[in-house]
């Protein structure tokens, strides 16, 4: 990307909508900060990379009134406005899209309160802080707006005779959601297709091997016959052995395909022995590190014997007042019961617990329908286990459920009608759809 393709936003004077903040030694706190972003999509009249400027002040006050009550802080009050800078600065590069930014803390010193002999009006401490890798919008996924989401999950009804721009546009969204729809069912056909194809084929393989095998058998069995009969000594042994083999393997040559398929590794996973399902969550902070310790820990669960995910979310990313996470929703099956396969995911991704907070939302029985899925009673279970499961599903987790289970319900309750509550719809939205692939890399 080239470098004057950047702009920069300048936010003065930044603080909480409360009483004024007293931290220490000073009184009158406010930020001000400049930030480096690129905005030559949003000139142009895309709003998908604009900077939501009322939510980062937001965020850049809440994290200052945290500093209100933080522990470290009040341990060491001699450093409290390096240490606020710090935090807030830190608030800001969680940002998506901020590449640079000087932080200042700005503060009023309470002099006379604590009897200074000199006075100061103003004091102030700024930061400089570059992101570790930059953006490149040219190779990035771009995040649907809400409208895409609404359209692609259903809840878009638009009257035939309405006519008005907004009717217009959903008319279009319908239109692009039902071909994109098409062009991927055409894809999985022809990849089903192709799939059945090279099945076909290494049965032929097989089959075509094992029938040389019989008939160098043959070969064999005929030339030690010869043999035996022309020094009389074991020919009734050898002929009977010897043709009783080959015959076997030249008339049967499936019994020894079978044979050697039924002791494949691919046919240690039986879909009949399924017995439970598990709805797992996962959430992150939004950058690569978080990406890949996903895809590792959905490809550990994949390579296990006896578990399979049928099926995972789009990629989804949640705005919060301390920065945007990344999150997605996947289906586990296993042949195990519950309690086992919790074991398993808390060890799979325990070495990732410092990127990942995973949870699983909840449990079924195998082939029962997403609307018996059911939290898990943390009762008896290990602390560790039961944290797991201790959960209280908002947007960020349920939005990317009800992408691949439209239908599901939690403890009876209707995913639909727990979103229709939530009050953090508006900051959650599709990333990308195809994460797995690594296309927005």
């Amino acid at each position: 990307m080239e470098e004057n393709s950047y702009s920069l936003i300048r936010l003065n004077g930044v603080r909480p909508n409360v009483n004024d903040i007293v931290i220490g030694l000073y009184t009158n706190i406010r930020i001000d900060a400049v930030l480096k972003v690129d905005l030559s999509r949003a000139f142009a009249g895309n709003d998908t990379h604009a900077i939501d400027i009322p939510q980062l002040t937001d965020r850049l006050a809440f994290a200052l009134r945290q500093c209100e009550n933080d522990d470290e802080i009040e341990d060491h009050p001699s450093i409290a406005l390096e240490l606020m800078t710090n935090k807030v600065a830190d608030s800001v590069m969680r940002t998506w899209q901020v590449v640079e930014a000087d932080v200042t803390v700005r503060a009023s010193v309470r002099s006379n309160y604590y009897g200074l002999q000199s006075e100061v009006d103003d004091v102030s401490v700024t930061v400089h802080r570059v992101a570790k890798r930059k953006y490149d919008m040219s190779n990035r996924a771009v995040p649907e707006s809400i409208a895409h989401v609404a359209v692609r999950s259903g809840k878009v009804d638009i009257d035939d005779l309405e006519d008005s721009p907004n009717a217009d546009y959903f008319r279009t969204l319908i239109e692009q959601n039902e071909e994109e729809n098409k062009r991927i069912e055409d894809a999985e056909a022809a990849a089903a297709a192709q799939a059945a194809i090279d099945i076909a084929n290494a049965a032929a393989e097989d089959y075509m091997g094992n029938s040389a095998e019989g008939d160098a058998a043959n070969k064999s069995c005929n030339a030690e016959g010869e043999a035996v009969n022309a020094d009389n000594s074991c020919e009734n042994t050898c002929d009977n052995t010897g043709e009783n083999l080959c015959e076997n393997q030249l008339n049967n040559p499936g019994n020894e395909m079978a044979a050697s398929e039924e002791r494949h590794r691919f046919f240690d996973v039986d879909p009949l022995q399924m017995r439970t399902t598990l709805v797992i969550s996962m959430r992150g902070v939004a950058n690569h590190a978080t990406r890949s310790a996903m895809l590792k820990i959905v490809a550990l669960l994949e390579q296990d014997g006896e578990t399979r995910v049928d099926g995972i979310s789009a990629l989804y990313v949640a705005n919060a007042l301390d920065g945007d996470y990344y999150t997605c929703v996947f289906l586990l099956s296993s042949t195990r019961d519950e309690y086992e396969m919790l074991r398993l995911v808390r060890i799979v991704s325990c070495s990732d617990k410092d990127k990942i907070t995973l949870r699983v939302l909840g449990s079924r029985s195998y082939g029962a329908p997403a609307t018996e899925t059911e939290s898990i009673n943390p009762e008896g279970l290990p602390q560790e286990i039961a944290q797991m499961v201790t959960v209280d599903p908002k947007s960020p987790e349920l939005m990317p459920w009800m992408q691949i289970e439209s239908d599901a319900a939690l403890d009876h309750n209707p995913l639909s009608y727990s979103l229709a509550l939530a009050l953090d719809t508006q900051t959650v939205g599709i990333y990308s759809d195809q994460w797995l692939l690594g296309d927005d890399y």
